[in-house]
């Protein structure tokens, strides 16, 4: 993404908002699990809806969570709108031991790991690689 003509008040709007978004996230999949090492969470966009696909303790397999927390939503269609509407998923991902996470902004030019919306073993992989890469884990 192309950040030149970026705004410092701009990216701290941006940064307000994932910050949110990511305390949200978190929240919601810690409320519903104990002992939460790990969560994720896959969000699609477009025009009028919003979908995702929660993923929690890697290492235990615990595969999914539903999204309680509906701010959730709210919140991702506003970064949405703030950063342009420049991607359809973004994909959340928390080591909550070492305190680490990342938010990857996707397109669908760029999921080439996903094969349909409905593709849950891929989403579950791109998960687990997050995941490994947030520890410092290889292969």
């Amino acid at each position: 993404m192309d950040n030149s003509n970026t705004t410092q008040e701009e990216w701290t709007e941006k940064d307000e908002l994932m910050m949110e978004l990511s305390t949200k996230i978190i929240d919601d999949c810690t409320s519903q699990y104990d002992n939460v090492q790990d969560c994720g969470l896959l969000i699609d966009i477009e025009e009028g809806a919003v979908s995702a696909a929660g993923f929690a303790n890697a290492n235990d397999k615990k595969e999914g969570w539903p999204v309680k927390n509906l701010s959730i939503f709210h919140k991702s269609k506003e970064l949405w709108k703030k950063m342009d509407k420049k991607w359809c998923s973004a994909f959340f991902c928390a080591d909550l031991k070492s305190g680490k996470f990342n938010v990857n902004f996707l397109t669908k030019e760029t999921m080439t790991w996903r094969k349909s919306v409905f593709d849950h073993v891929g989403e579950w992989t791109y998960y687990l690689n997050q995941i490994k890469e947030l520890r410092g884990e290889s292969d």
